[in-house]
């Protein structure tokens, strides 16, 4: 039981930082309407771990139940 908890623990926090990249990303988009160099700067800002996560988003994001 205590595996069970630990994984939903773990899913959910991930699932925390995937939606902060998600929602970061597209507030910047208010800014710069591209994937320009100033555009991923001002996301870097925010977030300097930014690229981790849209690899994570990119190899996994099908498992994500939003």
């Amino acid at each position: 039981m205590t595996g069970i908890l630990t994984n939903r623990v773990k899913k959910g926090k991930q699932r925390g930082t995937i939606v902060d990249y998600i929602v970061v990303h597209e507030l910047r988009h208010l800014h710069h309407r591209d994937h320009s160099d100033a555009f991923w700067n001002e996301v870097d800002k925010v977030l300097p771990d930014y690229r981790q996560r849209k690899a994570w988003l990119r190899a996994r994001g099908a498992e994500l139940d939003l």
